[in-house]
């Protein structure tokens, strides 16, 4: 579990972090302006713009790498067994090891072309 969030027993992740909470604090009002001043102006929904401030700073790559971490264990571990359950074993190992690390609640920022990491 990422650090400033907990999880109840009964379901759900609740953010404890004062930083955290902080960046979100009046996000529904700049929505809700920016919005406004798009219908306003007779434009279409899709040009409503999201603060800069919730975004992640990484890149969608950055995100990728985290979630790819384990895989030369276990793409290794698949690729020298002869056995074909405990292939894939080590696939789905992979395929789900990258999942503890997707409870953020910032929006990547959209990959650039060309962009390197």
């Amino acid at each position: 579990m990422k650090k400033g969030y907990i999880v109840h027993e009964n379901g759900g992740i609740e953010c404890i972090d004062p930083r955290e909470i902080k960046t979100q604090e009046g996000l529904i009002m700049d929505l809700m302006k920016s919005a406004g001043e798009v219908l306003l102006k007779g434009k279409e929904t899709v040009y409503i713009s999201l603060p800069v401030r919730i975004f992640e700073p990484r890149s969608t790559i950055e995100r990728l790498c985290d979630m790819w971490i384990a895989g030369p264990m276990y793409l290794k571990a698949a690729a020298d067994s002869t056995d074909k359950v405990e292939r894939f074993r080590n696939i789905v190992a992979f395929s789900i090891s990258g999942l503890w690390n997707m409870g953020g609640q910032k929006k990547p920022f959209n990959p650039i072309l060309g962009e390197t990491y």
